[in-house]
Parts: structure tokens; sequence; C-alpha cells
């Protein structure tokens, strides 16, 4: 049996590691953007801008690990809303290889839920980029539909 595990863990520091996942995240999006005629550039990480929010504290990496070999990740930016001065939280990036897609996604999300429980956080804002299964997923979880994306492509 897999033993699962998730962390916190530094995103410059795991990021040879986690680049792979990254990778395929990329590919995965960019073929559902792709069915709705969207085109999106090569993938081209900024990991420079990732590692500044990273050491600031704004970008926080929690990681699922399945016999310690990382499965699964969620990228959360914390910022301060400037109309209320609320700490929000803000789902950058949600992954889950195909492979280990049978409830370690709703594991690590509540996990992250968890976590920032702990802290002055008012509220976890995600999009959900195509894929319905997961916009399910978030409201059996307790989500709420807040809002539409719309995307307009030049």
């Amino acid at each position: 049996m897999n033993d699962y595990t998730m962390h916190i863990e530094r995103f410059d520091k795991t990021y040879p590691e986690m680049e792979p996942l990254y990778r395929q995240h990329f590919a995965e999006m960019r073929e559902r953007k792709a069915a709705f005629g969207i085109k999106i550039d090569d993938y081209d990480l900024d990991t420079e801008g990732y590692f500044a929010y990273a050491a600031s504290g704004q970008l926080i990496s929690y990681v699922a690990r399945c016999d310690g070999a990382p499965v699964g990740y969620a990228l959360i930016y914390y910022a301060r809303d400037h109309r209320t001065g609320e700490i929000i939280a803000t789902e950058d990036a949600l992954f889950v290889m195909p492979d280990h897609r049978n409830g370690i996604g709703r594991k690590l999300i509540m996990f992250v839920l968890a976590e920032l429980r702990k802290t002055n956080v008012k509220r976890l804002q995600t999009t959900v980029a195509g894929d319905r299964r997961v916009a399910s997923l978030l409201a059996r979880m307790g989500f709420k539909n807040t809002a539409i994306e719309m995307t307009y492509a030049f």
C-alpha cells in the first residue's frame, strides 16, 4: 500500500525535484485552453519571481508525496486585500499526477485548508481552469462559486 504524506516545503529547495510536475501541469492546462481556441506560449517558468515570492513568505508550496516522491502540489499566494486589509490566500496552481488522482487531491486541499486555518487568512480563492471534476470536488468541500473566469485571447 502506498504511503501518502502532505508537507509544506520551500519552493526554492524542492524546485529541481518538482519541476517535472510543473511541466506536466502546464501541458494539461495548455491542452485545456487550446480546446477553447486559446493558444498558450511554451513553458518558461519565471523561477526568479517564484523564488522571490517564496523567500518573502508570500508563496507557500504544499506538496503531496507518495512513498517520498512528489505526486502533487498546491502553490498558494498570501496577500493583503487592499480594500479590507484582510490576509487572503490565492491558489496559483493545484495539481496531482494522473496516476494518483484517487482522493489525494482532496487530501491535499484539506491539508492546505488546515494549515490556512492556523494563520490569519480570511479566505482562500481559487480558479478552476476547465476541469469540471475539480469544480465539483471543491463545491463538495464547501467552496462557493463566486465568480466566472472569462478569457479574451488576442
